[in-house]
């Protein structure tokens, strides 16, 4: 092989090197950068759900009692504590129930975005490989090219000087 070809050969595996080495880096500074906004997100999530919670806390505390459960009624049915702790169980086991419920789907959801993310991940590294090897293809097309005229330009030297 010609020094030139070894040459070309070796600045395009250099460069694809230095080309995977900068987007390693970007990709560090991407997860640096989402990283950094999941927590201010989490943040804001907290803060939220205290809101609400004191939101919550303040609907029980002055909300008027509803008709159909009017206090009264509740005393007249019911005067028996026993009703009370039982439907206070109830109550409560719904709602452990509601967290439970809603804490599955939390750990499912955070699955599907950590699948997301690696799927995400496995595509911009086929992207990128596509890239590179298409890189490469019109690299070795290149020098086929110039292989090939140079084999032209020494076919006609070698008939011009057989001829004369």
């Amino acid at each position: 092989m010609d020094k030139k070809v070894k040459d070309q050969i070796e600045t395009i595996f250099l460069n694809l090197d230095s080309k995977k080495e900068k987007d390693k880096e970007n990709d560090k500074d991407k997860e640096n950068e989402t990283q950094i906004a999941k927590e201010k997100e989490n943040k804001k999530d907290e803060t939220f759900h205290k809101h609400r919670l004191e939101q919550i806390k303040e609907n029980l505390e002055f909300q008027p009692i509803d008709d159909k459960f009017n206090f009264t009624q509740l005393s007249l049915r019911s005067n028996n504590l026993n009703d009370y702790e039982e439907l206070l169980q109830k109550l409560e086991n719904d709602i452990r129930n509601h967290i439970k419920i809603q804490h599955q789907y939390r750990i499912y959801s955070d699955n599907l975005k950590l699948k997301i993310e690696e799927l995400e991940k496995i595509n911009k590294e086929q992207k990128n490989s596509i890239t590179d090897l298409n890189e490469v293809y019109l690299y070795i097309n290149l020098i086929k090219k110039n292989l090939f005229k140079k084999n032209l330009l020494e076919k006609n030297l070698f008939k011009k000087n057989l001829f004369n």
